[in-house]
């Protein structure tokens, strides 16, 4: 066989397509690091979480992006909270929309429920109570609970007591009974409270015939009478049989905590901290998003993040006055001192530049709501989806990488042969 022949057989050997990724070694000892299919099963993968990542940063601006927007369900600047000057006299709260206005309140009497509180009977004394069954009625609301309590031979004061409390306290009779000890002087007492504040609330409790369990402990003693609320808003008069207030149309909600001739300052207002925190959860998203479109570059849709940098830039001077500065890199960062002072002089303003239309979380949320509900191809860049650019790109790229690599096989390989034998011993070598 000739030398010439020889050599054309190895160069059609060479130009085999796709002979280095199919072949483990060639002739030179060239081995190929990977293969193009699983580079480009790598390049889908990475495709693919970059769609599945954006939708999902989508999701979570979407949600947080609302949370401001002006009379959108859950809107934050439609919120409301009851300021008291004295928590410790009045506290309150108030539903979405109440009116934002405010108060004044003088508390003269709360309203009560009815105690009822028993002998004190030496703790470890033997009860005076018949052995055997005691039963007892309660009456209240109209409504009459027969009740029974075993007593045994031997019992203590303190263990029957226990037993009365307990039997109360599993019916339905609208009361609750505890019995209150004092260790230093050995007593012991039931104390049976109404569950209901306010006159009309009344309840009775008696032995029934052959009994003598409350005569014995002189539970039916009254030690608290019912009474109602009384108190002045805005210097108008007012009762109530709860200690519970609603105003404003039920929207705004007092509960009174005690009686006092101090007036107590009231203001419903917007609920600026829970404003700050929305604002921050919301730039705390858009900045995610900022970051992740960055770096999915020619992956993602250029127009999304132009789109949303551009809703920042175009009003970042009337932002950063309010405390929302954009960064050189297209973020978002708070000024939480500043933002504070802008929800308290000027929210409207606050609001007017995140939340009503034209504003940033405004068009911030239309971008992404459109998102979330369009497909999830059309998140992706229309070069890569229509003309697959960026995969032959980098298929190019490797298959010149491999090309680079078998000719630097294939070069120290023949070098050596050259100098050890000559050109006619490696020639005919390869016969």
């Amino acid at each position: 066989m000739r030398i010439s022949d020889s050599y054309s057989n190895i160069y059609s050997i060479l130009k085999t397509p796709n002979y280095y990724s199919t072949q483990k070694q060639d002739l030179f000892g060239f081995q190929p690091s990977y293969s193009f299919t699983s580079y480009q099963d790598s390049l889908k993968t990475k495709f693919a979480t970059a769609l599945k990542e954006t939708r999902d940063l989508a999701i979570s601006l979407a949600g947080s992006s609302q949370a401001l927007v002006a009379s959108s369900r859950g809107d934050v600047f439609e919120k409301r909270v009851v300021t008291s000057s004295d928590n410790t006299l009045v506290k309150g709260t108030a539903l979405d929309n109440a009116t934002e206005t405010e108060y004044s309140l003088i508390v003269s009497q709360l309203a009560t429920a009815q105690k009822n509180s028993g002998i004190d009977l030496v703790s470890n004394g033997a009860s005076a109570v018949t052995v055997g069954t005691n039963s007892f009625k309660i009456t209240n609301g109209g409504k009459t609970y027969n009740l029974s309590v075993e007593v045994a031979a031997g019992d203590s004061n303190k263990t029957v007591l226990e037993k009365m409390a307990q039997t109360i306290n599993k019916s339905e009779a609208g009361v609750a009974a505890k019995v209150v000890s004092d260790s230093a002087n050995n007593t012991s007492r039931i104390e049976i409270v109404g569950k209901t504040t306010g006159v009309g609330n009344e309840f009775s409790i008696e032995d029934n015939t052959g009994s003598n369990l409350i005569a014995q402990t002189g539970a039916a003693a009254i030690a608290t009478h019912t009474q109602d609320a009384i108190y002045k808003v805005n210097n108008s008069e007012n009762t109530s049989k709860s200690n519970k207030i609603e105003l404003d149309k039920g929207k705004v909600s007092l509960e009174l905590a005690a009686a006092t001739n101090t007036q107590v300052n009231l203001k419903v207002g917007k609920d600026e901290k829970s404003i700050q925190s929305a604002i921050t959860t919301f730039v705390n998203d858009y900045n995610k998003m900022i970051k992740s479109l960055q770096g999915n570059q020619g992956i993602i849709s250029n127009s999304i993040l132009r789109d949303l940098t551009r809703y920042s830039s175009e009003n970042r001077f009337n932002l950063q006055e309010i405390g929302i500065k954009v960064n050189a890199d297209k973020t978002l960062k708070i000024d939480e001192d500043k933002l504070a002072t802008a929800l308290q002089e000027n929210i409207s303003s606050v609001q007017s530049l995140v939340g009503r239309s034209g504003g940033l979380a405004y068009k911030v949320n239309n971008k992404v709501s459109n998102l979330v509900r369009s497909p999830l191809s059309t998140l992706a860049n229309p070069n890569v989806v229509n003309n697959n650019t960026e995969l032959d790109q980098q298929k190019l790229y490797y298959q010149q990488q491999l090309q680079l690599q078998r000719y630097s096989s294939m070069s120290q390989f023949s070098g050596y042969l050259l100098a050890a034998y000559g050109a006619g011993s490696f020639y005919n070598s390869l016969i």
